[in-house]
């Protein structure tokens, strides 16, 4: 813990030498969230490092994140976190010495079909008409 003191002599011969503790800020970082797609910028907890404003975090503080997609939507990949292709709703970050930027990119749901294929078999005369069977 850094210490400061200082020598004042202004109450007489004697002189009296004052110390004083501190505890210094924390360097606070902005973690910075967005997203691409239908759907919410991811949310972050905690909310903030101790000693720290809303949406700011010390180097190497472990953050979970959560990505909310829109209904018919879906997690394509993440950026800035520790599994940047995750498909998860689910991802963190550590925070580094800078500011940082994550964000969530979401996709719409494609539909999905399937083909049923059913083997028929036809069992027709040949016509002597000419062009085929009418």
């Amino acid at each position: 813990m850094p210490v400061v003191a200082w020598f004042d002599e202004s109450g007489g011969d004697d002189g009296e030498i004052f110390v004083r503790r501190f505890q210094p800020q924390p360097a606070c970082y902005a973690l910075n969230l967005d997203h691409t797609g239908n759907g919410d910028d991811p949310t972050a907890a905690p909310a903030n490092s101790s000693g720290c404003p809303v949406g700011q975090y010390t180097a190497g503080q472990s953050i979970a994140l959560t990505a909310s997609p829109a209904s018919g939507w879906h997690i394509d990949r993440w950026t800035g976190t520790a599994n940047d292709n995750s498909t998860s709703t689910s991802n963190t970050v550590t925070m580094p010495a800078a500011n940082h930027l994550v964000s969530v990119a979401y996709e719409e749901d494609t539909a999905t079909g399937y083909w049923v294929y059913f083997p028929v078999t036809l069992d027709v005369a040949p016509s002597s008409r000419p062009g085929g069977v009418k």
